[in-house]
């Protein structure tokens, strides 16, 4: 059989905080989201059935 690792259950609790620290605080831009002045309206569908 393979021997039993003992972590200790303080190590166990603070690598779960890291871990979901890290994952809420995410990564890359933080600042304010860019939106160009003129975004464009929805685009409709062409739902025409055109035949050649």
């Amino acid at each position: 059989m393979l021997p039993q690792i003992f972590i200790p259950k303080a190590l166990l609790i603070a690598l779960f905080l890291a871990s979901a620290f890290a994952g809420l605080s995410g990564c890359g831009n933080t600042g304010d989201l860019y939106l160009p002045e003129d975004a464009p309206v929805t685009q409709g569908n062409n739902t025409e059935i055109t035949e050649s």
